[in-house]
């Protein structure tokens, strides 16, 4: 598994299910995807992601998404009514003052990337003591998303161990994410004015920058931040990346880029974590 910065981890798992505080704003997005921009269609992607870790999951979600199955970090997750290619994509620990309690110090979130034709999906899934697959939390492309954490019921087994993931997803073809509204950032290679697609440039890449879902983890800690789940679309390629941008309130000329994955490459070209020179405002 990779290693992140001990501040990146705690704030990636303010966006999983290990926090039952978690304010969840996609009930937010009032605006409408730009029709004029055109579809993002993302070629099928066959090729192999390595991680540090050997996982299997099985079980049932609950809302939108039902059974899951990914065995040695390849499978499939039913979400809404679709059967979705998925593997995963990292783990975290989860950090102590994430106003849980307690309740989850100490358990681990893993990350479930998936596809169907019609959306990406982002599940993260707790697995308490170890074994038991004890809740989730879910968000897509096209606006649906659980309110908080999740109860769900299942096993969990993870094994230390270098694992090559063969990952196949289809081909997406789907209108460009409604942003969250209410957001800015401004800086040379990155800006967001709230209202409509932003933009980023970075790893040689010139992306537009949709923030399709935003977490409110400000309460998390002290200093707190919020989370832009972002899709980043470079139609020369053309790909297609799924990234959080981290607004931490201790950092306010500076946004942060983690949890990176570009397709059908499937690979990482920010190398884990990036820093961009940039101011930033909330709603």
């Amino acid at each position: 598994m990779k290693r992140y910065a001990l501040a990146l981890v705690a704030l990636a798992a303010c966006s999983s299910p290990a926090d039952d505080t978690t304010t969840d704003a996609s009930a937010d997005v009032t605006s409408e995807p730009d029709a004029s921009a055109g579809m993002i269609d993302v070629p099928a992607t066959d090729a192999t992601w390595t991680v540090s870790e050997d996982v299997t999951f099985h079980g049932k979600g609950a809302g939108d998404l039902g059974t899951i199955t990914i065995d040695h970090g390849v499978g499939t997750i039913d979400f809404h009514g679709e059967t979705a290619n998925a593997f995963f994509l990292v783990s975290t620990s989860t950090p102590s003052g994430t106003g849980d309690g307690g309740q989850f110090q100490g358990e681990r979130d893993f990350e479930i990337v998936a596809a169907s034709p019609d959306r990406f999906v982002l599940t993260w899934i707790t697995c308490a003591n170890g074994t038991d697959l004890a809740y989730i939390y879910y968000e897509s492309t096209d606006g649906l998303a659980s309110k908080q954490e999740t109860a769900a019921t299942g096993t969990c087994a993870t094994v230390t161990q270098s694992t090559d993931e063969h990952v196949t997803l289809p081909e997406v073809i789907i209108p460009p994410p409604a942003v969250v509204p209410g957001f800015t950032v401004t800086g040379a290679k990155m800006t967001y004015d709230g209202t409509n697609p932003g933009s980023a440039d970075f790893s040689g890449m010139t992306t537009t920058m949709y923030p399709f879902h935003v977490i409110d983890c400000t309460t998390c800690a002290t200093p707190g931040w919020w989370e832009l789940h972002s899709l980043f679309w470079d139609p020369s390629t053309p790909t297609a990346s799924l990234g959080i941008v981290y607004l931490q309130e201790q950092n306010p000329s500076t946004v942060d880029l983690a949890y990176f994955i570009r397709l059908p490459n499937l690979d990482d070209p920010i190398g884990v974590q990036m820093y961009f020179d940039a101011t930033w405002t909330t709603p």
